[in-house]
């Protein structure tokens, strides 16, 4: 048995000089600005119909909760709906807070919760006062809604923590609970720290923004942790709920989280909330998917491994979904699916520089053939017979 981890190279056979310089064809002659640009970098503000979703880290603080308000408003005209992840490092305590509970540790399930109460609180209050440039008199005290929000979460752990049993669906209930608050943040001022806030903080920056849970629309089978989405049942669900909402409004909604037949809450497992931005998109007929995150596209080799890697301006569907199949970990295969269905481009961008160049992934292909980029898997294991 031989323990490797094999690179895959996306788009054609690479030469071995490519590993060092991904970027080249023969391994000097870099790419024709043909080839390796055939989007404008700021192509996406053709689109009069874009989804915008932000990531864990684009709302893991009041600096950049303030930086996403700040991209909404602005590109305002543009914008159909707003997917949220939840805040931070919400998802992994929230795992630590079930994990206590299942062991029947109350006390350190509930002082994991009270610091994501205490978290969500500094980001929803400290957000307003930088939108609103420190008029305390405008600032609006959420602390009795937050409080709130949070008991049945409490009560949740509580009950795990009486069985002692820590069962998938309620393990994904618990989990809802961080874009749920992140979402209504954004639509009041964050992300776990969005449910509420998000919607507060859009509200008060000019725009009308309203929380959407997507578990109203979005359904699935009843797997626990990485369920099956019904694509068709769940579009004509959020197309329905469209026409209730107006030409104005605008969705903030919870990414990764969805809802079984039974009406049991599942979650949609890595890189969820990218892959609800995508069947948001595919839905609503977007003509762009913009990933605001906190890297500057798709990279052609992992920087860890590759000094000289750097950012890709294009890819097409079927690349990015080879990527995702052989490796990457920016994004799931499922995601590709919504968009190659919809024939909607997605655009990965940081989200402190919006206007800088990104990745656009599409439906167009190019001229010829040539090498992408490098991607591996890790701690493989070969068995020769």
């Amino acid at each position: 048995m031989d323990c490797t981890s094999p690179s895959m190279l996306i788009g054609a056979n690479w030469p071995s000089a490519i590993l060092d310089n991904p970027l080249s064809l023969d391994g000097d002659a870099p790419l024709s600005p043909q080839e390796q640009e055939p989007f404008s970098h700021l192509d996406h503000r053709r689109g009069k119909r874009n989804v915008y979703k932000f990531g864990g880290t684009s709302v893991g603080s009041p600096e950049r909760l303030c930086g996403l308000v700040r991209i909404v408003r602005e590109e305002r005209e543009r914008v159909l709906a707003v997917v949220v992840s939840a805040m931070g490092d919400t998802t992994d305590y929230l795992l630590e807070a079930v994990a206590f509970a299942a062991k029947g540790d109350s006390e350190s399930a509930r002082q994991v919760v009270d610091k994501l109460q205490a978290l969500t609180l500094s980001n929803a209050h400290d957000t307003q006062r930088q939108l609103l440039d420190g008029k305390e008199q405008e600032v609006e005290d959420m602390t009795v809604m937050i409080v709130d929000f949070f008991k049945p979460l409490r009560e949740l752990l509580f009950g795990i923590c009486l069985l002692q049993e820590q069962t998938a669906a309620a393990t994904d209930t618990v989990l809802s609970f961080g874009e749920r608050i992140s979402a209504t943040i954004v639509a009041l001022n964050a992300v776990l720290f969005c449910r509420w806030m998000t919607q507060k903080l859009l509200t008060k920056a000019g725009v009308d923004a309203f929380f959407l849970d997507s578990r109203e629309w979005l359904t699935t089978d009843a797997t626990h942790g990485c369920a099956k989405v019904y694509f068709d049942e769940s579009k004509a669900k959020l197309q329905q709920l469209a026409t209730q909402w107006g030409p104005n409004k605008l969705p903030v909604i919870t990414g990764f989280i969805a809802r079984a037949r039974s009406g049991r809450t599942t979650t949609l497992g890595r890189n969820g909330s990218d892959y609800t931005a995508t069947l948001v998109g595919a839905s609503l007929g977007a003509d762009y998917v913009l990933i605001n995150t906190d890297i500057s596209g798709v990279m052609t080799a992992d920087p860890r491994i590759v000094a000289r890697a750097a950012a890709l301006s294009h890819l097409n569907h079927y690349e990015a979904l080879e990527l995702a199949v052989y490796g990457t970990r920016m994004f799931h295969a499922r995601t590709m699916v919504p968009l190659i269905k919809g024939d909607v481009t997605m655009l990965i961008r940081n989200t402190m520089d919006p206007d800088g160049h990104g990745t656009y992934i599409s439906g167009v292909g190019r001229s010829g053939s040539h090498e992408t980029c490098t991607t591996s898997l890790e701690n493989l294991a070969i068995l020769e017979a």
